[in-house]
């Protein structure tokens, strides 16, 4: 499996604001992959976010009818979804969120061996450790996939405003089948919403692939400048390529926050 684009997904949420330019940067410089932004708003949005002309970048519309947390927003996430599975269908796409960075190329020897028609997560089966009921939760993050595998093993529509409708309407259903998570999902206004969907549409589907738990605690979770653990790391480290990404702070408003980050940039070599 040859991945061959870096993919994102934004609004005009000011908890993100500001990032895209930075990772498409880092992308760009960092690797072969095409970084790419699905942004839903309108283009006077867009035009106010992206000020940079790295990677690929792509306007959907928004569909407010479906909105219930404007700068927590499932419906973005599920139109960069829908975007992938339509609009990309021959080409493999690894999803990203937009708030980390690169560190080393570990993700593309990761996939190398992998089939072309797999679906396969890089952080494994149970990446927030719960214990299994009915199903795990999955994280979407880092998951790699064909457009064209995405729309089959998800069922993704055609249209937009069905696809978004579709899993609108069927909510309850698939997020009770994780039982931990659906009164998770209502409390924080669905979002979340499309690892739910996912996690119950990929339960025992023989095309869909996870990294072995050992080896995403070693490689992956062992070695990461997280904001949970407030961006601290060795810059010797950073430098000679020991951690893998640096999942940053936010929001990028905030100047302690954007020092973390220009702090971790200036040791990967990255110049803004």
């Amino acid at each position: 499996m040859k991945v061959k684009r870096i993919v994102f997904c934004l609004n005009n949420s000011p908890l993100y604001s500001g990032m895209w330019d930075i990772v498409s940067k880092v992308w760009t410089e960092k690797s072969d992959y095409i970084p790419t932004l699905i942004f839903v708003g309108t283009q006077e949005e867009l035009d106010l976010e992206v000020k940079d002309s790295y990677g690929e970048v792509y306007l959907v519309e928004k569909h407010p009818e479906f909105i219930v947390r404007p700068e927590l927003d499932w419906t973005v996430m599920w139109s960069c979804y829908w975007f992938m599975a339509n609009k990309f269908p021959d080409e493999v796409c690894m999803l990203s969120g937009i708030d980390e960075i690169p560190c080393n190329n570990l993700l593309e020897n990761m996939t190398k061996d992998v089939p072309d028609d797999k679906y396969i997560f890089l952080l494994g089966q149970n990446p927030y450790n719960r214990t299994k009921r009915s199903g795990y939760l999955i994280a979407n993050g880092w998951s790699v996939a064909k457009g064209s595998t995405l729309k089959r093993i998800l069922k993704i529509e055609d249209n937009l405003k069905d696809e978004l409708k579709r899993i609108w309407e069927s909510k309850d259903q698939f997020a009770a089948a994780i039982p931990d998570n659906h009164q998770t999902l209502k409390r924080h206004n669905w979002w979340g919403m499309d690892e739910a969907y996912i996690s119950y549409a990929i339960q025992g589907h023989y095309d869909v692939l996870y990294l072995p738990k050992e080896d995403v605690d070693h490689h992956l979770f062992g070695r990461r400048i997280c904001r949970s653990r407030n961006s601290e790391f060795d810059p010797k480290k950073l430098q000679d390529g020991y951690y893998w990404e640096a999942h940053i702070p936010r929001p990028l408003t905030n100047p302690e926050n954007a020092k973390v980050v220009k702090e971790i940039l200036v040791h990967l070599g990255i110049s803004l």
